[in-house]
């Protein structure tokens, strides 16, 4: 979020926190151990993903006790076995749950190919830029059994809101798929999916063995940067790594895998980034440290890179994936909105939100020589309102070296769709100018109310 905004956003907001949570156990294990190659192609096609969902709450328990009954003979559901259907309308998410995980998973730009019968797993299909953007993990191609296979580095993330709904993702690469996530015909000849069989079992541990644990008496962690990052082309990033082991006396050898194909060595390096891609390019950088015996220990960040500006891009960070850098204003809310204002692209957006007068700008600079100055962006309009009045609006203004305030574009609840649609306006009459650009949002307060969300600003002057 900019620093001085948002501070307006009251309470209806909290409801809602902007983070997300990375379920273990979602790493193949022969990728864990193989050798990294290098990022995967952003466009390449990744087809028929798993999302295993979790049982509704205090299903858990009843299921027990249904099983129990199916093979008790003095039960009088003694061997009627459940069908698929009957088992996820028992026992499954709700329908409303299913449609907030799959309409999560639209608006990432997947396609939904199959909600399983028994509502524990849907089947979905994207692209590697889609998969990165959405769950947060680096897709990467690895040298296994002299073969080179596709697949994630580290374990997916979901929003936090929908934690209690998703249990994990299944096959994120392209392995070859072992016999028991082919499905298996239960005693109706129904077939059970790949997350039913995991959730209704719990077998996720078993994928997960394995992992030997070498390695464990040498801590390594990553001190600098603190966290993961996303940054602009060119940025160079600074890293700093701390390992420590039990014996004092040993010598410890420290290495960088910035993860697009550069390494380092030592405790602190500094690397700089390119993407010369049209899309979010996420980079998975290990830290590793060893002792001479053979013990390692290693930590991870991963960094997102945003791809270089267009010729003439004359906005900063029109994709607010950088904390709002080049903005300012009141009352919105930057950043990593969901599930109130799902991002157009990646994961955030700038959100204005029911009931308050926001305000959001930037002033740029419009060469004379410009042939043209067009200014777009993507809007999406939220109502609760009913009725055919204009209760609220958000306008688009300009002021530029005579010091009056131009509205160049005016939207209201009368507005509202579905999703975001692209609007453009024309600012060739600004050529030659410092012009400060506003977004502002008003309303009354109280009452339903309605959201904007504004994302992938961009002003092409050229």
């Amino acid at each position: 979020m900019i620093p001085g905004l948002g501070l307006a956003l009251g309470t209806a907001l909290a409801a809602w926190p902007a983070s997300w949570v990375r379920p273990p156990g979602n790493v193949h294990p022969l990728l864990a151990a193989a050798r990294p190659l290098g990022p995967a192609d952003p466009g390449r096609a990744m087809a028929r993903m798993i999302l295993a969902l979790r049982l509704s709450p205090g299903a858990g328990a009843r299921l027990e006790r249904t099983l129990a009954e199916l093979q008790d003979s003095r039960s009088p559901s003694y061997h009627h076995w459940l069908t698929p259907e009957q088992f996820g309308a028992r026992f499954g998410p709700g329908a409303g749950d299913l449609e907030r995980v799959t309409g999560w998973l639209r608006a990432g730009g997947f396609s939904v190919d199959a909600v399983a019968a028994g509502r524990l797993a849907i089947t979905f299909s994207g692209t590697v830029a889609q998969v990165q953007r959405a769950f947060r993990t680096p897709i990467r191609r690895f040298a296994l059994d002299g073969a080179v296979r596709q697949g994630n580095a580290l374990d997916p993330a979901i929003p936090s809101a929908l934690a209690g709904l998703v249990a994990g993702v299944v096959s994120l690469h392209d392995l070859p798929r072992p016999a028991q996530n082919a499905g298996f015909a239960a005693p109706s000849g129904h077939s059970l999916t790949p997350g039913d069989f995991r959730a209704i079992y719990n077998v996720g541990p078993l994928y997960r063995e394995g992992i030997d644990g070498g390695g464990a008496n040498v801590d390594a962690a990553i001190q600098a940067p603190g966290a993961d990052r996303t940054v602009a082309d060119g940025t160079a990033v600074a890293f700093r790594g701390a390992a420590q082991v039990g014996d004092p006396e040993a010598a410890l050898a420290c290495a960088w895998d910035f993860g697009d194909g550069s390494a380092g060595t030592g405790t602190a390096c500094t690397h700089t980034y390119r993407n010369p891609g049209p899309v979010p390019l996420a980079n998975l950088v290990i830290f590793t440290a060893r002792d001479g015996a053979g013990a390692q220990g290693s930590d991870t960040r991963t960094i997102t890179v945003l791809p270089a500006p267009a010729p003439g891009e004359l906005i900063a960070d029109g994709g607010f994936e950088l904390g709002g850098a080049g903005w300012s204003g009141r009352g919105v809310a930057t950043g990593d909105n969901l599930p109130q204002a799902p991002a157009h692209q990646g994961y955030t957006d700038a959100w204005f939100p029911p009931g308050t007068d926001a305000l959001l700008r930037q002033t740029v600079c419009i060469p004379a020589t410009a042939g043209s100055a067009r200014l777009a962006f993507w809007l999406r309009i939220d109502t609760r309102e009913s009725g055919p009045r204009e209760r609220d609006c958000l306008e688009v203004k300009a002021r530029g070296a005579n010091g009056r305030l131009v509205t160049l574009g005016r939207w209201s609840n009368r507005d509202a769709g579905p999703g975001y649609q692209q609007e453009r306006l024309s600012l060739d009459a600004f050529r030659g100018q410092r012009v400060e650009l506003s977004w502002v949002a008003s309303g009354p307060a109280g009452g339903p109310g309605t959201g904007f969300a504004v994302d992938d600003v961009s002003l092409i002057a050229r």
